[in-house]
């Protein structure tokens, strides 16, 4: 997202223009701590239309929470909040959810963190990189 993002508690969240990347990273790392993770996280990917103009964005959800890397204050912070309250922030148009074993599959074959599907990545050229 190229605007801020005010989640329901009024916190003012900046992107860090590394959505997909922070969401498989964040999938890696739980899974290391927590090996049971393994078969309740989702990567999810959508299409999102905050400001009438549609963007491609990238989170981990579990257990009705939603995760995500954003910035505040100047520095990058993990955000967990209510999964449908999120959602409904972002204005989705499309959305697929990734076990982790999908999104292990994805990304070894497309040799990238994503976005995976074709309607997603063209969101992200010509607009300085992947959010």
């Amino acid at each position: 997202m190229k605007d801020a993002t005010h989640i329901p508690n009024g916190t003012v969240i900046y992107p860090t223009h590394a959505c997909f990347d922070d969401a498989l990273d964040l999938i890696v790392a739980n899974v290391k701590v927590e090996p049971s993770s393994f078969l309740t996280l989702r990567i999810i990917h959508a299409i999102c239309n905050v400001g009438g103009k549609p963007f491609a964005h990238a989170w981990v959800e579990e257990k009705g929470e939603a995760f995500f890397y954003g910035l505040c204050n100047g520095k990058r912070m993990l955000f967990v909040v209510n999964r449908k309250e999120w959602r409904d922030s972002l204005e989705i148009s499309d959305i697929t959810e990734y076990t982790v074993q999908e999104a292990e599959y994805w990304s070894v074959k497309y040799t990238s963190y994503g976005p995976w599907k074709p309607e997603y990545r063209v969101l992200c050229l010509g607009r300085g990189g992947i959010e």
